[in-house]
């Protein structure tokens, strides 16, 4: 590319030095047409003179031998003239030839940065960058291997670790009684880790094969110590009045209303004020426990 327009400049110059050399021969035509006219017109007269008697034949003959060399001068100044508009003439293909070779080279180049970029891009394919930060759980390839192209099949497993999502399952009956920025006492299998979290969101449908509404808890992770596929318990609380929550064969209790009929639930309970007391698990007469899928109320009826 340079070079390419090194040789335009180059030949941009020789266009001007060729035209220079026109001018100059044209000044030089110009001097002998003038040498020319002033030799014919002493040839014609010295002619006469001798054609009078007035001058003998020898200053004739110098007369027109003067004019013959000039009409020589005059012939050699149109050579001069002709070969330097040739050479102008030349100079300026040169030129267009070298425009033509700057605008090729453009083209080369072009051509020769896409290239390049297209390497680059296949160059990139040569690593594997995850879409998160996390740990390699899986390695299905080895230096050296060769890969099929239809991607059916993953080359690497990774885990995102922090935060740490857990996932559980809400049944039909308490979905609706769900939602983001709900508590959630997580108990992590094996692991002093958990406390309680909120809920982060909610698949808002329900599962149509196990009815069942999903729940995800984004867990903040640092330190790395849950990892991927351990086992969790959830449990979900509900605030019921104080007053709402009575005694019976020493239990907590609370009375619902079902059907227009008063039902006993044993509950168990946890941290309370003057006004509210939290509830974490209910049991219905003749049926197992069951914790709680509300943070505000009881599943079904309300409270007495």
């Amino acid at each position: 590319m340079t070079q390419a327009k090194k040789a335009q400049a180059a030949s941009a110059a020789a266009v001007t030095a060729a035209k220079a050399q026109v001018a100059e021969a044209k000044a030089g035509l110009t001097q002998a047409q003038a040498l020319y006219d002033r030799w014919q017109s002493e040839a014609t007269r010295v002619g006469k003179l001798v054609s009078g008697g007035v001058i003998d034949a020898q200053t004739r003959d110098k007369t027109v031998n003067h004019f013959k060399a000039a009409e020589a001068g005059k012939a050699e100044a149109d050579a001069k003239v002709a070969s330097a508009d040739a050479a102008v003439a030349k100079a300026q293909a040169d030129a267009d030839k070298a425009v033509a070779d700057v605008t090729a080279a453009e083209a080369k180049l072009y051509v020769a940065k896409a290239d390049g970029r297209r390497v680059d891009a296949l160059r990139g394919y040569t690593r594997l960058r995850a879409p998160f930060d996390g740990v390699v759980t899986r390695r299905a390839v080895s230096a050296g291997d060769f890969t099929p192209a239809d991607g059916k099949h993953g080359l690497f497993s990774v885990a995102r670790v922090d935060p740490i999502r857990v996932v559980f399952q809400v049944p039909e009956a308490d979905a609706v009684l769900v939602a983001a920025g709900q508590d959630v006492k997580l108990t992590l299998q094996g692991l002093s880790a958990g406390g309680t979290v909120t809920v982060t969101r909610t698949s808002w449908s329900l599962d149509p094969g196990s009815r069942t509404l999903r729940v995800e808890v984004d867990v903040p992770n640092p330190a790395g110590a849950i990892r991927p596929g351990t086992y969790a318990t959830a449990r979900l609380t509900a605030d019921l009045p104080a007053a709402a929550v009575g005694k019976a064969n020493d239990e907590a209790v609370v009375y619902l209303v079902e059907d227009g009929k008063a039902v006993r639930v044993a509950v168990q309970l946890a941290r309370g004020d003057a006004t509210t007391t939290q509830v974490v698990r209910y049991k219905r007469p003749g049926r197992r426990g069951r914790s709680l899928r509300a943070r505000r109320r009881l599943p079904g009826p309300r409270p007495i």
